[in-house]
C-alpha cells in the first residue's frame, strides 16, 4: 500500500458539487452571457481566482472580487451546514489513516472551507496537510501542481495516489507521476 494519499475535495470525498454547479449556473444565467455547454468541467480543476478571472472574462461579472464575494457567500454556508460526505469516505478515510497512510487534500476550493467540512465531517484531524491550487497559483489540470505538492509533503511522485472526480486533474497527476483513481 503507498504510504501518501492525496484527495480532492468537491466531488471525491464531499458531495458539493451539485450545490456550486447550480449556483454557478444560476450567476452565468442571471448575467445573460453564453457560455460552454461544458462550463462545469472547466472550473472544477481551476480553483477559486482563475475560475473567477475565468468568469469575469466571460464577462459573467464586473470583478474577480465580485465572483469571489459571490462564491464565497454559498460556500461559507455550504461547508459549514450542508455538505456532507460522499457513502463510505469517511471510512476509507479511517482505514487508511489506521494503517499509517499520510493523508492530504488537495481542492480548487478555499482552504477555509476544505477545513470547514472536514471539521463538521469529523474527518480533519486525519490529514496531515489542507492544500487550495490557489496557493500554487495553478489548476489541477496543470501536472506542476502535483510535482509542487508532492515537494511539500517530501514524497516523490511515484509514491503517492491521487484521487479526483475530475478527468483532467486525473491526467494531469499522472502525467506527474502519480498514481491515479478517478472517482465516480
Amino acid at each position: 500500500m503507498k504510504k501518501y494519499h492525496i484527495f480532492d475535495m468537491d466531488g471525491t470525498l464531499a458531495d458539493s458539487m451539485p450545490v456550486f454547479a447550480q449556483n454557478l449556473l444560476s450567476l452565468l444565467k442571471n448575467s445573460g452571457v453564453e457560455y460552454p455547454e461544458n462550463i462545469i468541467q472547466i472550473l472544477t480543476p481551476m480553483g477559486g481566482l482563475l475560475g473567477a478571472e475565468y468568469l469575469v472574462k466571460l464577462g459573467a461579472a464586473k470583478s474577480v472580487n465580485e465572483v469571489i464575494e459571490f462564491t464565497n457567500g454559498i460556500a461559507d454556508k455550504a461547508y459549514g451546514d450542508q455538505i456532507e460526505l460522499k457513502p463510505f469516505a469517511k471510512d476509507y478515510i479511517e482505514y487508511l489513516y489506521k494503517n499509517g497512510c499520510k493523508l492530504y487534500a488537495l481542492s480548487a476550493s478555499a482552504q477555509k472551507h476544505i477545513k470547514m467540512c472536514f471539521k463538521r465531517n469529523g474527518i480533519i484531524d486525519k490529514f496531515s496537510g489542507i492544500y487550495s491550487s490557489d496557493a500554487f497559483s495553478l489548476p489541477k489540470s496543470n501536472p506542476e501542481i502535483y510535482l509542487k505538492l508532492t515537494d511539500i509533503i517530501g514524497c516523490s511522485p511515484q509514491d503517492a495516489v491521487f484521487y479526483d472526480d475530475n478527468i483532467s486533474a486525473v491526467k494531469a497527476a499522472k502525467k506527474a507521476g502519480l498514481f491515479t483513481v478517478g472517482v465516480y
